[in-house]
């Protein structure tokens, strides 16, 4: 699922990770913005100490099983994480101009953990294909799931960098005086 996703990325690009995944059986969507620092000291210290978050999520509507949507507050963030998946996921289309994504799936809400950070963050929505866990014996079915999953992965690492980049240049402008 996403969870494997993001914990894969997280390790090859040497990034901070924290993961909040949904029992199986919790058939109700857990919004972001509920998922808040003031009831988690985890994700209180988690979002402390990092500048930048690329939340991962899932979503599934049937006009958009091929579509990856990046929503947040921080455009430019999404501009950064948007070009590696592009680059690498030629199956999907990958939204990330908010008129484009789904009001209820745009991740604004002030609340939201990709948007309390100092230099801003990204919603990753992942539709179905790109998250689904398939049991051992099915493995081999699904070949091509295991190429998308592999390349969103890539992918993302390729973000981290970009973002990490940014950042970089970012503080280098900032002058402490003579």
């Amino acid at each position: 699922g996403t969870g494997a996703s993001a914990s894969e990325a997280a390790e090859r690009a040497g990034a901070s990770l924290y993961v909040a995944e949904q029992p199986e059986d919790l058939q109700w969507h857990v919004s972001s913005h509920r998922v808040v620092a003031e009831a988690s000291a985890r994700l209180a210290s988690f979002l402390g100490h990092v500048d930048t978050v690329i939340a991962v999520h899932g979503y599934g509507r049937p006009h958009l099983m091929r579509s990856i949507l990046l929503g947040g507050q921080d455009r430019s963030v999404a501009e950064i994480v948007a070009v590696p998946l592009i680059k690498r996921l030629h199956g999907y289309e990958v939204l990330h101009r908010l008129d484009d994504i789904p009001r209820v799936l745009r991740g604004l809400h002030d609340a939201n953990p990709v948007n309390v950070t100092s230099h801003g963050g990204v919603q990753l929505e992942l539709p179905p294909r790109l998250r689904m866990r398939l049991p051992e014996w099915a493995r081999h079915l699904a070949p091509e799931q295991r190429v998308q999953r592999g390349l969103l992965v890539e992918g993302l690492v390729d973000a981290v960098g970009r973002l990490d980049r940014r950042l970089a240049a970012d503080t280098a402008d900032i002058g402490t005086g003579p």
